[in-house]
């Protein structure tokens, strides 16, 4: 849902006043920030410039591309309670020892370039006022490096739930 949502905080708010008391509501998202533990994914990198010019672009039209990191907050102001939140590194690409988390990045390096167009083309084009060629040029030379696995790159994908209180009798 990320960067579809208007308005985060009002609907932790409606999900609330919709979930019965004792009842439990689950928010799962991304924060779309590249990071990198390592330093081989660096500002000058085509696939950093991207993810750059994404979040700017998102900022202009103003939707949240990053609303995971945020989630745990959200829940708690709509009142929810018992609140948890977790966070998962999702890697970009199969540069991790890990084999889980090889093939977690393999999917995720492949949903990622086949992607590249539907997440960022009318963004590039529309919002930030490249030609589509331009914006193809770029996708090109982010797949190239994603390919590479040259760059230990990753994502972060959050978890936050929280319980409605029970209701007070009366």
């Amino acid at each position: 849902m990320a960067g579809a949502i208007a308005d985060w905080p009002q609907l932790a708010k409606n999900v609330f006043e919709n979930t019965n008391p004792g009842g439990w509501a689950e928010f799962q998202d991304w924060d779309i920030v590249y990071y990198c533990d390592d330093g081989t994914l660096t500002e000058d990198t085509y696939t950093m410039k991207m993810d750059r010019m994404f979040l700017e672009a998102c900022q202009m039209i103003g939707r949240d591309p990053c609303p995971g990191p945020q989630l745990e907050g959200w829940l708690k102001d709509a009142g929810f309670i018992n609140v948890r939140h977790t966070m998962f590194k999702i890697p970009i690409g199969t540069w991790p020892k890990d084999a889980h988390l090889k093939d977690l990045g393999h999917m995720n390096v492949i949903q990622i370039m086949d992607g590249l167009e539907a997440y960022n083309m009318r963004l590039f084009t529309s919002v930030l006022g490249w030609t589509q060629v331009e914006a193809q040029v770029l996708f090109a030379e982010v797949r190239k490096e994603m390919k590479s696995n040259r760059y230990h790159g990753y994502t972060q994908f959050h978890v936050a739930y929280g319980q409605v209180p029970e209701a007070e009798a009366e």
